[in-house]
């Protein structure tokens, strides 16, 4: 486990997300180990696909706008 994750763990953060590129992956804390996911559940039930495009729209709006797409997109749910 790279020691980023390895930190996070002995904090006890309860998920990771790494972007890279275009593409995400959420590392959620299960028995003291990251496991790779496909859903949030610090933001309940949003994607790896929805992260990544979420991270996208942080390019090109201010971050207020950007902050209140992703409550909204969070609240729908």
């Amino acid at each position: 486990m790279p020691r980023d994750r390895r930190d996070s763990a002995v904090i006890g953060v309860p998920e990771v997300w790494r972007y890279a590129g275009q593409q995400m992956v959420i590392y959620r804390l299960e028995d003291g180990t990251y496991r790779v996911v496909d859903t949030s559940v610090v933001l309940p039930g949003v994607t790896t696909q929805e992260l990544a495009h979420f991270v996208l729209l942080s390019t090109t709006m201010s971050r207020h706008a950007w902050f209140a797409t992703i409550q909204s997109h969070v609240h729908q749910r």
